[in-house]
């Protein structure tokens, strides 16, 4: 059986860490985003297909997302992510937030 731990965040932005980041070629803002993964079955045994959700966090109104599995590259520009982890395997979503005030 693989367990996922429920309330794990994944603050994995593509902007600076810091509430804010100035656009010095703008007049505008970002916002440092974030984004929660949650899963569709947990626990689950290996080789289950299990669908991952994204929370996003100051995301914007299209947010782009790249999943990752074991720090590769998996799966589209997309909030859900659908695979088949086995034992040991890392699964994680980057978004891009673009939030500006």
């Amino acid at each position: 059986m693989v367990h996922l731990h429920p309330d794990i965040k994944y603050p994995m932005s593509s902007l600076e860490s810091g509430f804010f980041q100035r656009d010095n070629h703008a007049s505008e803002y970002q916002l440092s985003g974030g984004v929660s993964i949650s899963a569709s079955k947990n626990p689950f045994c290996s080789g289950t297909v299990v669908t991952f959700t994204t929370s996003p966090v100051n995301g914007g109104s299209s947010p782009a997302y790249q999943w990752k599995v074991n720090g590769n590259n998996a799966g589209t520009n997309s909030s859900l992510y659908s695979y088949s982890p086995q034992n040991g395997d890392n699964i994680s979503c980057v978004m891009t937030s673009n939030l500006v005030v």
